[in-house]
């Protein structure tokens, strides 16, 4: 159960997934990038870098469970049910790249899909 619903913000959606709705923008055309951002803040994180990548890529950004506008729940925060909720939300995409930053508790190495790139962002929050 959520102890906070989920909200569309930050010119996302809300997705609902079979582990929380969540908040979620996707812009651009082109091979997936989702990018992940750590604990802590949402997706507005990548607002920097979204843009750039959004004009070859079809760029997914989501809020993890807790954060930005997807649904907080009471437990459930543990590292691979993050994991699934960013599986969850591009389902219909055959290949993709994970981008996530340090801190973000490795939630794109938590993600099964056989066709993933997985990458680090080699910066800094803000």
């Amino acid at each position: 159960m959520a102890t906070r619903g989920a909200v569309p913000r930050d010119n996302g959606r809300l997705i609902a997934t079979d582990v929380v709705q969540a908040n979620v923008r996707v812009e651009g055309e082109g091979f997936a990038v989702v990018l992940i951002h750590r604990f802590s803040p949402a997706l507005d994180w990548w607002e920097e870098i979204a843009p750039s990548l959004a004009r070859t890529h079809r760029v997914i950004r989501l809020d993890l469970i807790g954060h930005g506008g997807t649904a907080a729940a009471r437990s459930g925060y543990e590292i691979t049910r993050q994991a699934a909720l960013v599986e969850a939300c591009p389902r219909r995409i055959d290949r993709v790249i994970l981008i996530d930053m340090p801190a973000s508790g490795d939630v794109a190495f938590g993600w099964p899909h056989p066709s993933t790139s997985r990458a680090r962002w080699p910066c800094q929050p803000k």
